[in-house]
């Protein structure tokens, strides 16, 4: 009895390969026959897209022919004696050469661009004249005016304008008549002195640039009366200053102040005939320039 259910298990295991063999033989055939479309379908794809890229290189090929056909007619009337390819080849040399000589003349060009900007900058800034007109009202006790009625001053051998810089850095700017300066009468004991003066030739600061004049923060103001005689006190009241202050010819800046202080009035040195007031100012602001308008 114990052989024979051993027998019939060994039998029933046969039956159970036979049935896997047969599933497997089955399954391989028709997953084999799916693999076998997938592939044939994948190939189909990859066949289109090649196709769908050679028919697109093709055309783009033929659009770049259509393109290149009017240099290589260029190139072919430049070089006849060449085959198209080496025609084509010399032009796209000579294209490059001029592509290099135009990038190096650009290349000059902006330089000298900059370099004249630079010079017409230098030009437009370079103090090249530098004049003022300064007229002063004042007012004092004298028995009679101590300035004549009609002045032969002397013309550029005096100043009556000098800005200086406190720190002493910059040399000072002497402004020498240019023309006879004027008394103007405005009442009994007020009057009003008119001058226009000019920095000399050669002399500082012509010749640099315009902004040198922002380091100076001190005016100073001489009026000459040679009637000295005249005044009851050696003294004057300064009620207002004005100086225009023409750059290159143009009045670029005017300085007014309304004041109210006196200034003694002295003799010039040991000359006993000429007096002077002296009238020194330290701006209000950093520089002279900045104070004027």
């Amino acid at each position: 009895m114990k052989y024979e259910f051993y027998q019939n298990l060994s039998n029933l295991f046969i039956l159970i390969g036979v049935l896997l063999t047969a599933l497997g033989g089955y399954g391989s055939y028709h997953f084999g026959k799916k693999s076998d479309k997938q592939k044939e379908n994948s190939n189909e794809v990859v066949s289109q897209q090649l196709t769908g890229k050679v028919d697109s290189l093709l055309k783009g090929n033929s659009e770049l022919k259509e393109q290149l056909l009017p240099f290589q007619e260029f190139a072919k009337n430049l070089y006849p004696s060449e085959t198209n390819e080496k025609a084509l080849k010399k032009l796209q040399e000579e294209l490059q050469s001029t592509k290099r000589f135009v990038s190096s003349e650009n290349a000059i060009i902006k330089g000298e661009l900059q370099n004249t900007k630079d010079e017409l900058f230098v030009e437009k800034n370079t103090l090249k004249d530098l004049s003022s007109i300064m007229s002063i009202k004042f007012s004092g006790e004298w028995n009679d005016k101590p300035y004549p009625s009609q002045v032969f001053s002397t013309v550029n051998d005096v100043y009556y304008l000098l800005f200086e810089d406190s720190k002493k850095k910059f040399p000072r700017i002497e402004f020498y008549a240019t023309e006879q300066y004027v008394f103007k009468s405005l009442s009994e004991n007020t009057s009003e002195f008119t001058v226009r003066q000019s920095v000399r030739k050669g002399s500082q600061p012509l010749g640099s640039m315009i902004d040198v004049l922002d380091n100076y923060d001190i005016i100073n103001v001489f009026i000459p009366f040679i009637l000295y005689s005249n005044f009851k006190k050696p003294l004057i009241k300064i009620s207002e200053l004005r100086i225009d202050l023409i750059i290159n010819g143009k009045i670029v800046k005017q300085f007014k102040r309304d004041v109210s202080f006196s200034a003694d009035v002295k003799f010039y040195h040991n000359n006993k005939s000429q007096a002077w007031a002296t009238i020194g100012l330290k701006t209000t602001m950093n520089t002279i320039m900045e104070e004027f308008k």
